[in-house]
């Protein structure tokens, strides 16, 4: 029986389930999932959840619109890593660490299995609250 991949999913007619408020995009191909959320941020707004095309890793991102100032929004980056923890540690065996190497590497048995990472608008000021994150 075929499988089809999250990839497949968000080019196939049907669209992806995500959450409500999420809407999926994918990523240019041979571009980053970052690179391609913060490229259409401003257009595609929160909920933005993009995927680049299937290769060894898997590399997704998400835009968010923060409502306070950059300098503390940027404590996304750590609820992100802690979704993430959640996220591979639901599907790994109970007795296997998952944990964050401080401040953004995603450790799974003792080994470097990924990260996070957090952007915002160039020209933004830390005291403002920035049009988005990824």
């Amino acid at each position: 029986m075929p499988s089809l991949t999250l990839f497949d999913a968000l080019l196939a007619p049907a669209p992806i389930s995500l959450p409500p408020g999420f809407a999926g995009f994918a990523a240019e191909p041979g571009r980053g999932a970052f690179d391609c959320a913060r490229r259409v941020a401003d257009r595609e707004g929160a909920g933005t959840f993009v995927l680049a095309e299937p290769g060894p890793v898997l590399d997704m991102a998400v835009v968010l619109e923060p409502a306070e100032a950059l300098r503390s929004a940027r404590r996304a980056l750590h609820l992100g890593a802690v979704a993430l923890v959640e996220a591979v540690g639901s599907h790994a065996p109970p007795e296997i660490p998952v944990t964050i190497a401080w401040p953004d590497t995603l450790v799974f048995n003792g080994a470097r299995l990924g990260g996070v990472r957090l952007g915002w608008p160039d020209e933004a000021d830390p005291a403002h609250v920035p049009d988005w994150l990824v």
